[in-house]
């Protein structure tokens, strides 16, 4: 029996919204020996799935799981580039990525396991001691039509938190339920509000999750809130607008961050050539796993733009962040959803012992593969499956 690859298995994980959706699929790629390595591939578990299963017809319409069982798991990107090629018939973006994502992962959690290695050796190797990312404090509340200024109270509790775990930096969230902030006006007081609950040392981040068709409009609200000190405006303006982020880019001086629905280096590329944009923020689980990731980091760093990857999902994916903060010399702030900030079921239930927030850093494991501790138990209880 040898290391090669034996079995894919993509396992839906199912659970409540807790206000925003947390349904992931866990990606398990097993070896000839037994041993596995667990990735993520985020979207719609019962879509994803139903990719990874799709039937073999010719050599650009190949089933992803064949491209990659029988191969050597430490051949990352030999493995990457011919499921890419090999599922072009469907398209090289979108949803077979978000599957991509997932065996990618997981192929680094078996290697390192294979090789009694941790994955930031096979990402290139330790670039610093510890990961400082920012604190994604978005809460979560059941109160219908909530004012800004309940808003502002139902972040206090976050905002202290932040202070006293000494984070270096935060992402807050406008939601749209907070009806009275559709007005751009309240924007900027509950915004410059935060920033005095965070005092002046915490780098802001702000999610507008998509607010602006019209650039100007986005410009508006910005240059108000210069001197709130916005480190990052994430969202703004809509998905695909080139255009409008070159526009806004150019007339503000905030940071302006996108691109967190795309997938590899060539839908990137577009981004990083001709819109100006200060950050990409895509996804580990989403633009094609660590693999990908790392090629998205040295085209970043070839353009000057900041990488900082969004980390949403589980414990699974905050072990990749981790492994791609200490292995990455130049990102920023990668995103962390942190059981001390998010009560969702999964990033609280899934994995155990997750690093704790230290002086607003959080620490990478030296064990082998991707090193998260899977709570078992409550894998089986909501899966069925049995993790040996």
């Amino acid at each position: 029996m040898g290391n090669n690859i034996k079995t894919i298995e993509f396992i839906k994980l199912d659970v409540p919204a807790t206000g925003w959706s947390e349904n992931t699929t866990v990606v398990k790629v097993t070896d000839e020996n037994g041993v596995y390595g667990l990735g993520e591939a985020d979207g719609s578990p019962s879509v994803i799935k139903a990719y990874s299963e799709l039937e073999t017809e010719h050599f650009q319409l190949t089933n992803i799981c064949e491209v990659a069982i029988g191969r050597d798991p430490i051949e990352f990107k030999a493995i990457w580039d011919d499921m890419y090629d090999k599922s072009k018939w469907v398209g090289s973006r979108g949803i077979g990525i978000f599957a991509m994502s997932g065996i990618d992962m997981a192929l680094y959690d078996l290697a390192g396991k294979q090789h009694n290695l941790p994955a930031y050796k096979l990402l290139g190797g330790k670039q610093r001691e510890a990961v400082t990312p920012y604190f994604t404090l978005y809460p979560s509340h059941d109160m219908e039509n909530p004012t800004v200024d309940d808003y502002i109270r139902m972040y206090e509790p976050l905002t202290a938190k932040a202070k006293d775990r000494k984070c270096k930096a935060v992402k807050v969230c406008l939601s749209p339920g907070v009806i009275s902030l559709h007005d751009d006006k309240e924007v900027v007081r509950f915004l410059k509000t935060l920033r005095a609950q965070l005092g002046d040392d915490i780098k802001l981040i702000v999610d507008f999750l998509y607010r602006w068709n019209d650039w100007q409009a986005a410009r508006w609200t910005l240059n108000k809130l210069e001197d709130a000190d916005i480190y990052l405006a994430e969202a703004a303006l809509q998905h695909d607008d080139l255009e409008g982020h070159k526009k806004l880019a150019n007339a503000v001086s905030t940071r302006i961050g996108a691109c967190e629905m795309m997938t590899t280096q060539y839908e990137i590329m577009e981004w990083v050539k001709n819109t100006n944009i200060s950050a990409i923020q895509l996804d580990y689980n989403r633009a094609g796993g660590l693999t990908a990731i790392m090629r998205i980091q040295e085209l970043c760093d070839n353009y000057n733009v900041q990488l900082m990857p969004h980390g949403w999902a589980t414990g699974i994916t905050m072990a990749a962040m981790r492994h791609f903060g200490m292995a990455s010399r130049t990102s920023m702030y990668p995103e962390c959803l942190h059981k001390d900030f998010w009560p969702g079921e999964l990033i609280n239930n899934l994995t155990l012992d997750d690093p704790e927030i230290i002086d607003g850093t959080v620490a990478c494991s030296e064990a082998p593969g991707l090193g998260m501790k899977i709570d078992k138990e409550y894998f089986r209880q909501k899966t069925g499956i049995v993790l040996e």
